[in-house]
């Protein structure tokens, strides 16, 4: 049996795969069109770079469970494009992160302006946003894996944290302890409420269920003006229109016969930083 879950929203995110930036789209707000006058997300000033620890993707496999999928990331840079694409399997409570690497981003500030004429109502969702930088030395992407396990044989996926041991991954992928190394992205990997569940108590054959998302979205700490900000990273970086970039990541997820009950929580559809199932499991009564 297959059942397909469609998430109800467009995550426009990524992920940075060698010279690729895939990010989280942060306008929002007032949906619609104006007749005389629209709102429009511009941004007011350059406040530096932040280096951040990152993933193309987070998968959760179910409990005795398993998943297979892809994630496939698009750039355009110049008027060369180039596609890289990954396949994701994970198994038994799992929990991996794919394209985890040490990349540099640039922090804007941004505000709501009216502008005169017709056009559609963008309103800016924080007061922030995040593009992908290529100014240093090294490019915008130092470093990283593949995958990287961050959990293993989870039967719930409740009370991870939200972010990576960046001081450790620093050690652990980079070799070194310096102190830029140690920011992590923020992102959701919990389960909260179930928004659906499956039952294979009483089945004799195994269960699939799909879930598609335009990659993961995630938020990078950022102190200004004496505060520390959550700055969404963005995809599409409005001071360089010559970059395009894309991703998409595909989840499909398997339940073995006569397993469980797993109840789920769809991220692509409660968390605006995160993507995909995550799983609360119970053995059959």
């Amino acid at each position: 049996m297959v059942a397909r879950l469609s998430p109800p929203r467009d995550l426009a995110i990524g992920a940075l795969v060698g010279s690729l930036v895939v990010v989280v789209s942060f306008i929002g707000g007032n949906p619609g069109w104006g007749v005389i006058s629209h709102s429009a997300c511009v941004i007011t000033a350059d406040l530096g770079n932040v280096t951040v620890w990152r993933a193309a993707a987070i998968v959760a496999s179910p409990y005795d469970g398993s998943e297979s999928g892809e994630i496939v990331a698009t750039a355009t840079h110049d008027g060369s494009s180039f596609t890289v694409s990954q396949p994701t399997e994970v198994t038994s409570g799992n929990v991996t992160a794919y394209y985890l690497g040490f990349e540099n981003w640039s922090v804007f500030s941004t505000r709501t302006v009216t502008q005169a004429g017709p056009g559609p109502n963008e309103n800016c969702r924080d007061g922030f946003v995040a593009f992908g930088s290529p100014n240093p030395a090294q490019g915008l992407r130092s470093g990283g894996v593949t995958s990287f396990l961050m959990y293993a044989n989870l039967s719930s996926d409740t009370d991870l944290p939200g972010e990576f041991n960046a001081s450790q991954l620093c050690l652990e992928l980079e070799n070194s302890s310096y102190s830029s190394c140690a920011v992590s992205a923020q992102f959701d990997l919990n389960f909260v409420r179930a928004t659906g569940q499956v039952d294979t108590c009483a089945s004799g054959t195994a269960e699939v269920a799909s879930v598609s998302s335009d990659g993961w979205p995630s938020v990078v700490p950022f102190p200004y003006d004496g505060s520390v900000h959550l700055v969404p990273l963005e995809i599409q970086n409005w001071t360089d229109p010559t970059w395009q970039n894309d991703s998409v990541t595909w989840y499909n997820y398997t339940f073995p016969a006569h397993g469980g009950i797993w109840q789920y929580d769809n991220l692509s559809q409660t968390s605006s930083t995160g993507a995909g199932l995550v799983f609360k499991y119970s053995p059959c009564p």
